[in-house]
């Protein structure tokens, strides 16, 4: 197969990325020498000055995020390793360019020369100057170098924090009876041994099922503590960063490290989150309560007819046992039923036809197998690649340009980071030569699906559904944007906006158009999976190929059931971001216990119990957001709701496969990525201002 652009290599070793890595340090440090020679503040000017940083920051962006991406992914932990110390190496850097004196006069210079600027330029511009302050440049000298001593040291607790989280391998084991109520597919991913022990790790595709499904509380409850205490060196980590950023944000002379985080935001103050998290949570958490009390009826009757004691409380590991039989019981909606629907390759496939149908794109399998002479087109043998082009006719002409490549990376293993996200591998840019894209976008989706044991699929949840839309979103942003500025690609827009995108994508797979385009019962794939099938039900007509009506009924009218819950969770998290970074003195933040204000906050808003006392776990110690750029930005999952139900419920509640609609988001609110106001691509996209309705509507308050 030829390629309109070669995709990547996966060949790396330890000492390439670190070497790769400094020859780009290098470079970057030799353009801003020159310019400093060479340019005076009565000569600067954009195009003498600030393009010739950002076109060696495009091609230093476009090499740096395939060097750390190693970390996520690599079978090599030496690899993984060389590219933590890559990413440590670039943050270094950042800090040092924006702490040079002689460029920050340059790009004031031309900021006051007030030329007339197109918006990304504009906005690349401002975004420089706002480097220059963040890093202190007003400073006196001592107070800039403590600035740059706790940039490195936190760059050294971010590499710490997420290794711990990356490479955790610690479990807990049952037996059979213990795991009571575990669907047979789960139980046949567990290591056993010859005592018929299994071990269960602390993976989500391992301690999800269990939650969800085992009937012992027990069991729950051990697995539920467990996970919770499975990074508890990340403690002090978080709590000594926290006490970091805080002296950061007084050196600079913000009031506390959320006033400086949320400086480049769509919403500036830290005040104004306060009171939108306020009002969601006044909102939210009689309707929590109240869903609680059916989940305590639920508990109540099945223990009774178990003849179990009752001690009348409802606890944390609770929760997602009885919010299942909740949905099964007042819904009719059996989620592993369900699931029998969404087999992981034919949900996959349908899914980017979904995608192609909606924003007239089209994506083609490159083959990696054994013998095809793309072997090392991949870090592992799981790992899918498509190629990716535009499919619409303008003005009469085909458009069948290449748009970049999208990556799969499915199933879980020793090392490869856990849970659902997409990281890019490429940004793309426009040639500042040719005026076009020719270096392409590479995106990769991960995931950590089990893969299946047996012939028998992977089958996904109707959660794994959502989820699965949401990352892809991030993908598919990737991949149609094209921004002159790779700082501005995808979804480098601001943070309070970025997750608007893939949260409306995610209400595409509560419509019953989409439903039924990727659902398909799993022993209808083929001859191989309808014997298997037979096989396991011997006695059994074969099911229906396409999702049965009264399950999709069920299972729309139960989305607004265990949805305050499910929120009620991110606001938790969002108030603990937004407290921790909001101290009301530097004493404070270094006297911080982040485990009682995470624990005792958790009671408070979402109304269950755990153990007794206030330090019986330490789940801010496993939660990678805190490191991952949404420090005191957590509440963006939220605030970014309000702009997806909007443009979901106006453009494609009523039809959510009009491709007419679909191009016009591609192009309105995509395609422009972080390079020009992200209200304006709104407002231009709804034909209005954005509304609050619909955000309240689907919250259902």
């Amino acid at each position: 197969m030829t390629f309109p652009s070669p995709p990547p290599v996966f060949d790396a070793s330890p000492e390439s990325i670190l070497q790769e890595a400094h020859r780009l340090l290098d470079h970057a440090r030799s353009v801003q020498d020159q310019l400093a020679r060479t340019i005076t503040p009565d000569t600067a000017t954009l195009a003498n000055t600030l393009l010739p940083v950002a076109h060696e920051q495009n091609e230093r962006l476009y090499e740096r995020h395939m060097l750390e991406f190693y970390q996520s992914v690599s079978t090599d932990s030496d690899v993984r390793e060389a590219s933590r110390e890559a990413e440590r190496l670039f943050s270094e850097l950042e800090t040092e360019l924006s702490m040079r004196g002689d460029m920050a006069r340059l790009v004031k210079a031309v900021h006051e020369k007030n030329e007339d600027l197109d918006e990304e330029c504009r906005r690349l511009l401002d975004q420089q100057l706002l480097k220059y302050k963040h890093n202190g440049l007003h400073l006196a000298e001592q107070d800039r170098q403590r600035l740059q001593h706790i940039r490195k040291e936190l760059g050294e607790i971010k590499a710490e924090f997420e290794k711990n989280l990356s490479e955790h391998s610690g479990g807990i084991d049952f037996t059979k009876e213990q795991l009571d109520g575990l669907p047979d597919d789960d139980l046949a991913r567990l290591e056993s041994d010859a005592e018929g022990r299994y071990n269960l790790s602390f993976r989500p595709a391992h301690v999800g099922p269990v939650l969800s499904h085992v009937r012992n509380g027990m069991t729950r409850r051990k697995v539920y503590i467990g996970n919770v205490n499975k990074c508890n060196e990340n403690v002090p980590l978080l709590e000594k960063a926290i006490a970091l950023r805080d002296e950061a944000a007084r050196l600079l002379g913000y009031v506390h490290h959320a006033e400086y985080r949320l400086e480049d935001k769509m919403e500036k103050s830290p005040e104004k989150i306060n009171e939108f998290l306020e009002d969601v949570r006044a909102k939210l958490v009689p309707k929590g309560r109240a869903a609680i009390e059916r989940l305590k009826e639920l508990k109540a009757e099945e223990l009774n007819a178990r003849g179990e004691e009752n001690d009348g409380k409802f606890y944390l590991w609770d929760q997602s046992y009885y919010s299942r039989i909740l949905t099964q019981r007042d819904y009719a909606v059996d989620h592993e039923k369900l699931a029998e629907y969404f087999p992981l390759d034919w949900t996959i496939e349908r899914m980017l036809e979904i995608f192609a149908k909606l924003m007239r794109m089209s994506f083609h399998r490159v083959p990696t197998d054994e013998g095809s002479g793309n072997e090392k087109l991949t870090w592992h043998e799981d790992v899918r690649i498509f190629a990716v082009y535009d499919d619409f006719v303008e003005n009469g002409v085909e458009q069948k340009g290449f748009l970049g490549y999208l990556y799969m990376d499915l199933h879980p293993r020793p090392g490869k980071c856990p849970g659902l996200c997409d990281l890019s591998i490429h940004p793309g840019f426009i040639s500042p030569t040719t005026h076009t894209r020719v270096n392409f976008p590479c995106t990769c989706l991960i995931t950590n699906f089990p893969k299946s044991p047996t012939t028998k699929p992977t089958l996904l949840t109707h959660s794994d559904l959502w989820q699965l839309f949401h990352e892809l979103g991030h993908g598919i942003h990737d991949l149609v944007s094209k921004t002159r500025f790779a700082c501005f690609h995808g979804p480098e827009t601001a943070q309070d906006f970025c997750e608007a995108p893939s949260q409306m994508l995610e209400k595409f797979c509560w419509t019953e158009p989409v439903l039924r385009i990727l659902g398909r019962h799993w022993s209808c794939l083929g001859e191989e999976t309808r014997m298997l099938w037979r096989g396991e039900h011997p006695n059994e007509d074969l099911p229906s190929q396409t999702i049965p009506e009264e399950l999709i009924d069920g299972l729309l009218k139960s989305q607004h059931a265990n949805r305050p819950l499910f929120w009620l969770q991110s606001l938790h998290i969002a108030l603990f971001d937004m407290a921790v970074h909001q101290p009301s003195s530097h004493e404070e933040a270094k006297e911080m216990n982040t485990t009682k204000l995470w624990n005792n906050l958790k009671s408070e808003i979402l109304g269950m119990h755990g153990p007794e006392g206030d330090e019986w776990g330490h789940g801010q110690a496993i939660f990678g957001h805190l490191f991952s750029g949404y420090d005191a930005g957590f509440y963006s999952y939220l605030s970014s709701q309000v702009y997806a139900c909007d443009m979901f419920a106006a453009k494609f509640e009523a039809d959510p496969l009009n491709p007419e609609v679909g191009m016009r988001w591609r192009r309105e609110v995509l395609a422009k990525g972080g390079a020009r106001d992200e209200m304006v691509g709104m407002r231009r996209f709804l034909g209005r201002e954005v509304g609050r309705e619909a955000f309240g509507g689907w919250l259902g308050v």
